[in-house]
């Protein structure tokens, strides 16, 4: 089940304060959800049935993977297969425009608060906590299954078949995988709980321009822009980066190992960011529209202009996530050889 549910919504609301003076305010709100789920992760009645099928040890639910039936009904258990995000963006701005005599000039703010919030497998925790039990691995299980080899009409890869069919027969189970995650900074315990990323960031920008009508045919256009993109920031603190920063990387073979520690809001380093506040970002505009004196009035505009663009937007799973969303130290992947139960 795929579900992709955009809204967008926008409005505004323009005053004319006098003859002079015309006030424009807008807000938007632009909410995405972007859900994939294999069956048994369905939050609906069709998963609901799928589960009902999974076995159970000691009452509690597990999924199994067999080698030899790859595709069934409780396939694609991965995180890769089923996964969620909402990315919710608030905007607002407002323009108050004022002509005077040959000028008309124009000011004005804008600012947006955005967030995403993502997940791999299943966001449910009871769910979560089921392992992933692996059925019928001869060569991981380690038990042997004598008398196959000799058996009439059996050579080769069949061999290997026949053993796995008669371990996937009788249950036998090589593996059991789960894994395990920090979910606040001050937890001093791994929690049986999907990893849930939450990311932060605000951003703001103010403007004010002139067009100013210089003789009636010649226009100039000048103006000025601020840009401000804050750091972004994962909301419960879980936003890990090598202590030194970018020296840190090199580990050993720059004195020491590499440590992390989390930083930003909400985390017990919050005056440490991601990376460093861009404070600079005053990008200037200039142009004309000139109407030509030459083969008859208003017959040709020459239009020309420069300005320069800094551009933010927040890009959370294809860049933050992917470089801070699983660091080591934070989740702990538990199976058998791990307990010291091997074979």
């Amino acid at each position: 089940s795929v579900r992709r549910a955009p809204r967008v919504m926008t409005g505004s609301l323009v005053s004319t304060l006098s003859p002079t003076i015309v006030n424009e305010f807008r807000l938007g709100s632009r909410k995405n959800w972007n859900y994939s789920w294999s069956s048994i992760w369905r939050p609906d009645e069709v998963g609901e049935e799928a589960r009902a099928f999974l076995p159970t040890k000691n009452g509690a639910a597990f999924w199994p993977t067999q080698s030899l039936f790859g595709d069934h009904l409780i396939t694609s258990v991965s995180g890769a297969a089923t996964r969620g995000q909402t990315s919710p963006l608030w905007s607002f701005s407002d323009t108050l425009s004022w002509t005077r005599g040959k000028h008309a000039f124009k000011g004005g703010f804008e600012t947006r608060f955005t967030s995403s919030r993502g997940w791999n497998g299943t966001d449910n925790p009871d769910w979560y906590k089921f392992a992933t039990v692996t059925v019928a691995a001869s060569a991981a299980a380690g038990v042997s299954v004598t008398g196959i080899s000799g058996a009439p009409g059996l050579t080769g890869a069949s061999v290997t078949t026949a053993q796995n069919l008669l371990l996937d027969l009788s249950g036998t189970a090589s593996n059991a995988a789960l894994a395990f995650n920090v979910l606040r900074p001050q937890d001093d315990f791994f929690s049986a709980e999907t990893r849930i990323k939450d990311y932060h960031q605000n951003e703001w920008g103010a403007f004010l321009k002139d067009d100013w009508k210089i003789p009636p045919d010649l226009t100039l256009n000048t103006g000025v822009r601020y840009d401000w993109y804050g750091v972004p920031w994962e909301k419960n603190g879980m936003h890990a980066l090598p202590v030194g920063g970018a020296a840190g990387l090199y580990g050993i073979s720059a004195g020491g190992p590499t440590v992390l520690e989390l930083v930003g809001k909400n985390s017990p380093n919050p005056d440490t960011l991601f990376y460093r506040n861009d404070w600079n970002n005053f990008p200037p505009a200039v142009g004309l529209s000139w109407s030509l004196p030459w083969g008859g009035k208003d017959k040709t505009i020459l239009r020309a202009g420069y300005g320069i663009n800094y551009q933010g937007a927040a890009s959370f799973n294809a860049g933050l996530n992917v470089a801070s969303g699983n660091n080591p130290g934070l989740s702990y992947n538990q199976n058998f050889p791990n307990l010291g139960v091997g074979a």
